[in-house]
């Protein structure tokens, strides 16, 4: 097998199928959303991508307290895309704190772009009064971002 053929098999989020990093290092992005939300009510978060590299976003997990049904809508500010048609379940793309969700694909957040999360709560009856998100993966440092380009 050609050289490209087994990058492009082991890097398939990437253009080209190539590893444009020179260094990836474990990493996850919290997102803590402690205001209460009401049953049928939303909240809005931000997850600010550092600087330093690009995210390379292979699992999710997340704990709850409340007993309302929490549903998200993840808008990537970087690529200007949603990653669903509308809010779904969140137990539906972050499994639990003890079985994380692996995302069939790897999704890339791009270095300093930003993340929106919109969060509903769908049960209608009871309130969600804390809500953890853990995206894991990795960072991932670009040779441009060292090279000056």
């Amino acid at each position: 097998m050609l050289q490209s053929q087994q990058n492009a098999r082991n890097f398939p989020a990437v253009p080209g199928g190539t590893d444009p990093y020179f260094a990836r290092d474990f990493f996850t992005y919290e997102a803590d959303i402690t205001a209460t939300i009401a049953a049928s009510g939303a909240t809005t978060y931000t997850l600010q991508i550092q600087t330093d590299s690009d995210f390379l976003w292979t699992k999710a997990s997340f704990i709850q307290t409340g007993t309302g049904v929490p549903a998200i809508l993840i808008q990537d500010n970087g690529s200007g895309r949603n990653l669903s048609t509308f809010a779904v379940p969140v137990s539906n793309i972050f499994g639990t704190g003890q079985l994380p969700f692996i995302l069939p694909r790897q999704r890339i957040f791009q270095a300093n772009a930003s993340v929106t999360l919109n969060i509903s709560e769908i049960g209608g009856t009871n309130t969600i009064t804390s809500l953890h998100l853990s995206f894991i993966g990795e960072k991932g440092f670009k040779y441009s971002q060292y090279q000056g380009g």
